[in-house]
């Protein structure tokens, strides 16, 4: 009710929304060591149920007026389970398998859909994290590979290009081959 409320507001105040860029995203430590399913309904409620509460309040405007952006920023960590981020890993994975369906079912009704899934961002979220973070990039420069691929609409976008590229081959690792590389490698330790 009150992303509606304030979407409203500011439809009366500027006009209809044309692109809605829904960036929600927290993290908490889901070790299975010490899972709390109130960790997970947490991150749920911010990184999913918040990417869908915008959405809900302009999408019905945008399908009206047969035009429209929706942009959810996702993460790399949604395409594969990490250690200790089981809460996290899979809001984004949701986030990533939403808004492939809706760019699917709004496709033919002037609204277009873009995922954006960066890979480390250097912001407070990411400040927390005790592993090491490969690729870690500066804010301004995911900001601006942000706003690029939405002037291009593209329909996703993952980067930096190296990590994305590591990511986008090890789903199709074997799984006992992924434990191995981040258990051994040390690539992420869950504590």
């Amino acid at each position: 009710a009150a992303v509606r409320a304030a979407v409203a507001a500011i439809e009366r105040d500027h006009g209809p929304v044309d692109t809605l860029i829904a960036n929600a995203g927290i993290g908490a430590d889901t070790s299975a060591l010490r899972w709390r399913s109130e960790d997970l309904e947490r991150v749920y409620r911010t990184n999913v149920f918040g990417v869908s509460h915008c959405i809900e309040a302009v999408l019905p405007g945008m399908i009206a007026r047969r035009q429209g952006h929706l942009v959810a920023v996702a993460s790399l960590a949604g395409y594969r389970g990490l250690p200790a981020s089981g809460a996290y890993a899979s809001s984004k994975a949701a986030v990533i398998s939403l808004m492939e369906s809706l760019r699917v079912e709004l496709r033919g009704h002037g609204v277009r859909v873009t995922t954006l899934s960066p890979g480390f961002v250097k912001t407070e979220l990411t400040a927390k994290n005790r592993f090491p973070m490969p690729f870690l990039m500066e804010l301004d420069d995911a900001a601006r590979l942000m706003h690029r691929a939405i002037r291009r609409q593209k329909s996703e976008y993952r980067f930096p290009w190296t990590l994305a590229s590591v990511i986008t081959l090890a789903r199709f690792l074997p799984n006992r081959l992924w434990d191995y590389l981040l258990r051994n490698r040390k690539v992420i330790k869950a504590e």
